[in-house]
């Protein structure tokens, strides 16, 4: 797992990371694309994805940490990504499995 700094994302590039839906974790690329905000979408050539194709999506929806605060007050936040689906599955099923056992 790698964590990048949202200035750090490249503008087009694919990441792998954790979707959030329904108090569950779900693997997906997303793509991002940068304007006065950064924003992710889905990628055009995927087949099957949690995500909707024509929707925006901010780094909220995705599995990040906050890393300190700057001089204006701004949290820094950090995106979580993964090198494979399979590694960000593996993730997901502990994550729920964390989940199931607290609760």
């Amino acid at each position: 797992m790698k964590q990048i700094e949202l200035k750090d994302l490249e503008t087009g590039k694919e990441y792998i990371v954790a979707f959030h839906k329904d108090k569950q974790w779900i693997p997906c690329v997303v793509k991002v694309i940068k304007e006065k905000n950064i924003k992710f979408i889905c990628p055009k050539d995927q087949t099957s994805s949690p995500l909707e194709t024509n929707k925006e999506y901010s780094i909220n929806n995705f599995w990040h940490e906050h890393r300190g605060i700057d001089i204006f007050g701004n949290k820094f936040k950090m995106l979580n990504t993964f090198e494979t689906i399979e590694i960000c599955q593996l993730w997901c099923d502990f994550e729920k499995e964390i989940c199931d056992f607290v609760n």
